[in-house]
Formats: structure tokens, C-alpha cells, sequence
């Protein structure tokens, strides 16, 4: 998961891509259900974050994401 965020990165050539606030919030989720929370609260936070500036779709899904690590 790690590796295609960092190929997603270079694909997109831009950090913040709404596929790259995706892939976040999936890793945030496979983390959590790994219950290392911490890491995963770092990734959701910024997959919301590119969220916001992208105003992605997949907002909302980021913070239902969100409320279930906090």
C-alpha cells in the first residue's frame, strides 16, 4: 500500500491529487484494521486535508473514515 501511494505520487506528479487523498484513506483503513492507530490517524488526516484543497468527492467517506480511527 505504501509503495502505490509513493507511485501515485509520481504518477500524478502532484502530492496533491484526489487519487492520492484515496490512497491515503486506505492505507489509514488497513492500519486501523491493523490497530496502529496512530499511523493510521496521520494518513486519514491527510487524505482530508488534499480533500479539502482538491475538494474531492470523497470527502465525506474520508471523515466517516476519520471518526471511526478517532
Amino acid at each position: 500500500m505504501k509503495k502505490s501511494l509513493d507511485i501515485a505520487k509520481q504518477v500524478f506528479d502532484d502530492v496533491n491529487h484526489p487519487q492520492v487523498a484515496v490512497l491515503h484513506n486506505d492505507l489509514a483503513t488497513m492500519q486501523s484494521n491493523m490497530a496502529d492507530h496512530h499511523a493510521a490517524q496521520k494518513h486519514v488526516d491527510q487524505a482530508i486535508a488534499i480533500g479539502e484543497t482538491s475538494k474531492s468527492g470523497d470527502l465525506p467517506v474520508f471523515y466517516c473514515n476519520a471518526c471511526l480511527i478517532y
